[in-house]
C-alpha cells in the first residue's frame, strides 16, 4: 500500500495497493502533513510532525504500511556506528534528542520529528540525554 495525499492537506487522502493494482478512498484526520519535510537525500527524509503521543504515531505508521512497529529508549550516552539496515526504516523520537549521521550530513531529532531512511543507506546514531522513539520497518515502496 501506498498513501498519496490530494491538494487539500489533512483530510482526503488515496490508499494505493500496488500488489493489487487497487486504488481506495480514504479519509483520515491526522497532522501529520502540516508538518515540514526536509529531504535531506534521495533516501533520507525528515518530518517536523510536533506528534508525540505514542498511540497516535503508532496509528499512523500503521496506516503508511509500516511493520513491526515498537518503542525503543536508548539511555544518555547511546552510540550506534556506522551500518545498514534491509528494510526502509523510520525513526519517530518522542521524548529526548538524537543525532542521526548519513553520508551526507547530519540531523539532530527533537520530540516530533520522524526520520525516513531508504533500506542499505550508511548511517549512525548517538544520544547524548538518552531518546524514546517509535520504530517501523517497511519493505516496499522505496523512496
Amino acid at each position: 500500500f501506498y498513501l498519496v495525499s490530494y491538494p487539500i492537506p489533512h483530510t482526503n487522502f488515496v490508499l494505493i495497493d500496488l500488489i493489487n493494482s487497487a486504488i481506495k478512498p480514504i479519509l483520515i484526520n491526522t497532522r501529520m502533513y502540516e508538518g515540514l519535510d526536509m529531504i535531506l537525500d534521495k533516501k533520507v527524509i525528515v518530518r517536523k510532525t510536533g506528534i508525540t503521543n505514542v498511540k497516535e504515531i503508532k496509528k499512523i505508521l500503521e496506516i503508511e504500511g509500516y511493520d513491526s512497529i515498537y518503542s525503543w529508549t536508548d539511555s544518555p550516552g547511546t552510540e550506534y556506528d556506522w551500518h545498514t539496515h534491509t528494510y526502509r526504516e523510520v525513526r519517530w523520537v518522542y521524548k529526548g534528542k538524537v543525532i542521526i549521521g548519513y553520508e551526507g550530513g547530519e540531523v539532530i531529532l527533537e520530540p516530533g520529528d520522524m526520520l525516513e531512511i531508504e533500506a542499505g543507506t550508511r548511517h549512525w546514531a548517538k544520544t547524548e540525554e538518552g531518546v524514546s522513539y517509535i520504530c517501523g520497518s517497511k519493505e516496499y515502496p522505496s523512496l
